[in-house]
């Protein structure tokens, strides 16, 4: 089973009592330039700040959307798109509500 598959085959937590925090977990999977895959379900604009802040660490983010209205949902990615261009990675839409950013050195494949 590749890489992708594992990521398509998770499913996205639906609406919990959680904090938004509390369902943002990483995954153990370690990249070839020394970072990790962290995975995010933002339900507010101003938690892309935490996001931002790992792709400096050197980690990559899975993030679902889909708690987000379409607005909220279209200016996080956007501003999350900026970011990671910024550092020079990457981003794949993997689904409707779910998108890869990934910093320089990592790519998928089909």
């Amino acid at each position: 089973m590749s890489f992708l598959d594992l990521l398509l085959n998770e499913e996205p937590k639906k609406k919990s009592k959680q904090t938004a925090t509390a369902a943002n977990t990483p995954v153990n999977v370690r990249e070839a330039n020394g970072g990790s895959l962290q995975v995010y379900h933002p339900r507010y604009f101003h938690e892309i700040q935490e996001i931002i802040n790992g792709f400096k660490e050197n980690r990559s983010a899975l993030v679902y959307v889909e708690q987000l209205r379409d607005v909220e949902a279209q200016r996080v990615v956007d501003m999350l798109c900026g970011a990671i261009y910024a550092l020079e990675g990457g981003v794949y839409k993997i689904d409707k509500d779910i998108f890869m950013f990934n910093l320089d050195g990592v790519t998928l494949k089909k």
